[in-house]
């Protein structure tokens, strides 16, 4: 699956290709992190206001322990916007709602989809990595599965998903 994100400053898209393995939710939170980095390159001072659709970005940035290393980037950010004179707010919107620019910033980000390399180089956060693994080997399963000629098990059991013999235990 591919992902990806898009921002705009001043009427400029700004969009970016990410790596399969990334979320939704990471790619939520890196259009946060790039459209502020992209902020800082303004000359000072200045007052920006972010609007955004995802609420649990929105939350996970107001938790100073959190463990996520995209929120920390951001934290870390947004802490050294005082010492430039410069500020941030931010603005939970609804998703889908017709307005005409969150509109085409999602047509951005649906753009960057498209995008043939990757754009943005940033690292898949660990828990991004467990579950597409995860679910890469369950598909692999699942197609072997399938190939196998068939049997009285198979017969009876036509998914995989009802016969886990074994599920780890991985920590968060």
């Amino acid at each position: 699956m591919r992902t990806g994100y898009a921002f705009f400053i001043n009427s400029v898209p700004t969009n970016h290709r990410l790596r399969n393995s990334a979320s939704i939710f990471s790619a939520e939170l890196l259009a946060i992190y790039s459209c502020l980095s992209h902020l800082f390159l303004l000359p000072p001072p200045h007052k920006s206001l972010l609007l955004s659709d995802s609420l649990s970005s929105l939350q996970a940035m107001q938790d100073p322990h959190s463990p996520n290393p995209i929120g920390q980037r951001i934290l870390i950010l947004l802490h050294s916007l005082p010492s430039s004179s410069s500020s941030c707010a931010f603005l939970w919107i609804l998703g889908h709602i017709n307005l005409p620019d969150h509109d085409a910033v999602d047509f951005a980000a649906k753009q960057s989809l498209l995008l043939a390399k990757i754009t943005d180089p940033s690292l898949s956060p660990v828990y991004d990595l467990k579950t597409y693994y995860r679910s890469f080997i369950s598909s692999l399963w699942h197609n072997a599965w399938h190939m196998q000629p068939l049997t009285k098990l198979r017969s009876i059991k036509k998914n995989l998903n009802s016969m886990i013999l074994f599920k780890p235990h991985i920590s968060p």
